[in-house]
């Protein structure tokens, strides 16, 4: 009966739609007809899935690149075997739909040409960017060994040398030299020349399959998508989507989709993601437990999970191994309590976040934020320990990724067992399955209804805004005609041309001055956030004591004496935990300033008030008798498309690993392997390594607040080009629509009163549409 009413309703808007564009007919322009067939055609394009009683549950896999969701896929629904490989690069994650079906089949879709020449033009655009920091780097080294040389009396070398010497140093760099001149080219860039290069390895040629769809059967799922997916298939440059079907019975009823991570560089893969994931009931948001709920992570959430689509969104918090592995506890420690005491550190920075998120209005924008955080705290899970498990019980061998894992777990935390119930438990996948999964079967009907409900509540007022605005517009025009004549249309034309042009100075200033100030503000508040970055330097250097046993043996053979005693050493000591917790509170703590900082740079409400008064007043002055709602309307719809550039932040680097490099090689192995060294023991650092890390924590500060400033400055350039052109714009738009509105009521007025009749039928029937459309009783005539 549900769906009844909601099938009837739709009917309606289509009835309404059709009877529009002979209602409508040449009354007024084509904008208003065009937006709301716009309108209805793309609900009709959702409805029916939307709404259907027996179509699939829709359940999304969405997370960055490297968040596990391969992984958890595999856990979820193949029984931990690894069926979807893992992504590479962010380039070779495929999309993939999964759906059940007796005979396990697969269709591939290649991209296009016009996708294949995007990723070639940026592979060359970063073999462009690397030469260009080559050429850079051999600079330097040829300027530092031309500088030696200035202080040796005894050898000189001229410019050819010089030249060979700095080839053959920057040579025996290698490997060292390439990652540091991949760090400052683009990741997206590194993307695209990565999977070019696969493609050359490969015996593929682009020509073979671009533009083409590929259909196989499945014998051996692993096996036969291995040339499809994963970093050595290859075909894998090419493939845009997969969808599988699969005899499982966990997938009745439902279906799958595996995004690729945040920030495909590929455009139509990434429209096609935003395609499947708007008609997704549920979608499990994963993160990486030991980074949980990252900028890249609220920033997917924010652009990429479709506002008013989803009604259930479940945040995952993935390989949970490692997060309970940077425990800070310096001895061995039940898991137990290491298992509590990570799970609560987590969800209070869920909470927080996505707190900060609501108060930052991000929610408001999205909804299915809202309902990521009404659905707190977030599931833990391990796949790796869920594939051990699985393995065990077939008694089978662990690779060497599962048993390293484990051993580590081993040596950290007292009570650790290698059963498959004790690591089924711990890896928490079957408990999801059952309680996620029993749920979405069971409230399925719920689910669509309930969707279909909010639906139609959306849909409905958003139709009866727009007969609305026709409504208004049509009395409007129908006063002109009944209360003025050609000449004065005419005249009325001519006076708004002269008060346009009249008030286009002032209007330009109004946008050059919020330009102007919106630049000043923030160039000013740049200089704040690098400042800022001195509150977050503490190194909490800490003093402890240990005792060391000695021992000492003097004489020889069976006279021998042995002596033992305890020495009480002190020392200081930090751990890299406080620089990185350093690093991301500044980051953190920048970026809520910069949300505050934008909001109180411009204030555009002002600006449109300011445009408003200035109009008014102008036509006021024109000596023609002009109706408020004449010049508002054009006013108002040029307004609405007052747009300024949005700040972004751009991606987070890996702090971590720019920390360790300024470390001794004893002291990074103790941080990451927990192993005990000279320099440190269970993540303590000590010593000179002290020095190191607070040296490296200065420059990284330096360089993180550099990055904010710079981009905030480039944001107030932007703004203030931006209003700019606005500026020279924004008169002529609106002087172009009174134009066509002032023409076609000067036409009607040849025929003044069948337009006037024509007007009042019209009015008559938008007024029976809307009361129409208000009702919500079920059938077509209620």
């Amino acid at each position: 009966m549900e769906n009844q009413v909601f099938s009837d309703f739709m009917e309606k808007v289509g009835g309404v739609s059709n009877a529009l564009e002979s209602e409508l007919g040449s009354l007024m322009e084509p904008v208003y007809l065009q937006d709301f067939q716009g309108q209805y055609e793309r609900a009709k394009e959702n409805v029916d899935e939307i709404l259907s009683a027996d179509r699939l549950l829709r359940v999304g896999i969405v997370g960055q690149v490297k968040a596990g969701k391969s992984s958890f896929l595999n856990a979820l629904v193949f029984g931990g075997e690894d069926v979807l490989p893992r992504a590479a690069t962010p380039m070779t994650a495929a999309l993939t739909r999964i759906v059940y079906d007796e005979a396990a089949h697969a269709k591939i879709v290649f991209y296009s040409r016009a996708d294949w020449e995007l990723v070639e033009n940026y592979a060359r655009s970063y073999e462009e960017e690397y030469a260009r920091l080559y050429r850079q780097e051999w600079e330097q080294k040829k300027n530092l060994l031309r500088a030696r040389e200035k202080k040796s009396f005894f050898h000189k070398s001229d410019e050819a040398a010089l030249n060979r010497r700095a080839d053959m140093e920057l040579a025996r760099d290698g490997d060292l030299l390439k990652r540091r001149i991949r760090k400052k080219i683009k990741p997206q860039l590194i993307a695209y020349h990565e999977i070019v290069e696969m493609q050359k390895q490969g015996a593929v040629a682009p020509d073979e399959v671009l533009g083409t769809e590929k259909e196989i059967v499945l014998a051996d799922i692993k096996a036969d998508l291995a040339k499809y997916v994963g970093a050595k298939g290859e075909y894998t440059p090419f493939v845009k989507y997969i969808e599988l079907g699969i005899a499982n019975p966990l997938l009745e009823g439902l279906e799958i989709i595996d995004t690729p991570g945040l920030g495909d560089p590929i455009v139509s893969r990434s429209e096609k993601t935003k395609e499947f994931l708007m008609k997704c009931d549920l979608v499990f948001l994963l993160s990486t437990s030991s980074q949980f709920l990252n900028e890249d992570d609220i920033r997917l959430m924010r652009n990429t999970l479709p506002a008013n689509s989803i009604q259930t969104a479940l945040l995952v918090g993935s390989k949970f191994d490692l997060a309970m592995l940077d425990d800070s506890a310096r001895v061995r420690t039940p898991l137990a309590a290491v298992y509590k005491r990570t799970r609560r550190k987590l969800e209070a920075a869920a909470r927080e976040n996505l707190a900060a998120l609501s108060r930052g209005g991000a929610a408001e924008e999205n909804p299915a934020i809202e309902r990521i955080r009404a659905a707190l705290p977030p599931k833990f899970i391990s796949s790796i320990c869920y594939s051990a498990a699985k393995k065990y019980e077939k008694k089978m061998p662990l690779d060497k990724e599962e048993e390293h894992a484990l051993q580590q777990m081993e040596q950290r935390f007292e009570g650790m067992q290698r059963t498959p119930e004790f690591l089924s438990g711990l890896a928490n996948i079957e408990k999801i399955r059952q309680e996620e999964f029993d749920k979405i079967h069971a409230a399925k009907q719920a689910t669509i209804a309930e969707r279909g409900e909010n639906f139609v509540k959306t849909q409905r007022i958003a139709f009866l805004k727009s007969l609305d605005e026709m409504q208004a517009e049509a009395s409007r025009r129908m006063q002109i005609l009944e209360t003025e004549d050609a000449d004065i249309l005419a005249q009325k034309l001519e006076a708004s041309r002269s008060a346009l042009e009249s008030m286009r100075r002032e209007i330009r200033a109004v946008f050059e001055d919020c330009g102007n100030e919106a630049y000043a503000y923030l160039a000013k508040s740049a200089n704040e956030i690098k400042k800022d970055s001195k509150r977050f330097m503490d190194m909490e250097i800490r003093s402890d004591a240990e005792v060391k046993h000695r021992r000492e043996s003097h004489g020889m053979l069976w006279w021998k004496k042995i002596e033992r005693w305890d020495e009480v050493e002190n020392y200081e000591y930090t751990t890299l935990d406080v620089v990185i917790r350093n690093i991301d509170d500044y980051i953190n703590a920048a970026e809520g300033k910069i949300i505050d900082i934008l909001a109180l740079s411009m204030d555009l409400n002002k600006v449109k008030n300011d445009v408003r008064s200035i109009v008014r007043q102008g036509f006021d002055k024109s000596g023609m008798d002009f109706d408020e709602g004449d010049v508002r309307e054009p006013v108002d719809a040029v307004l609405k498309r007052l747009l300024v550039p949005e700040f972004s932040y751009g991606e987070r680097k890996n702090y971590t690993e720019q920390i360790t490099e300024a470390l001794p090689k004893k002291t990074a192995m103790a941080i990451f392997f927990g192993k005990e060294s000279d320099a440190s023991d269970a993540g303590r650092i000590k010593g000179e390594a002290i020095h190191a890390l607070a040296l490296q924590q200065l420059n990284i500060m330096r360089e993180v607040a550099e990055g904010f400033a710079q981009k905030l400055e480039k944001h107030a350039a932007q703004i203030r080009e931006t209003l700019a052109e606005q500026a020279v714009s924004f008169t002529d738009d609106i002087k172009s629509r009174m134009e066509g509105r002032s023409r076609k009521l000067q036409e009607q007025m040849q025929e003044k009163e069948k337009t006037l009749e024509a007007f009042r039928v019209f009015l008559q029937k938008l007024e029976m549409h809307k009361m129409s459309l208000r009702e919500k009783g079920a059938g077509k005539d209620a």
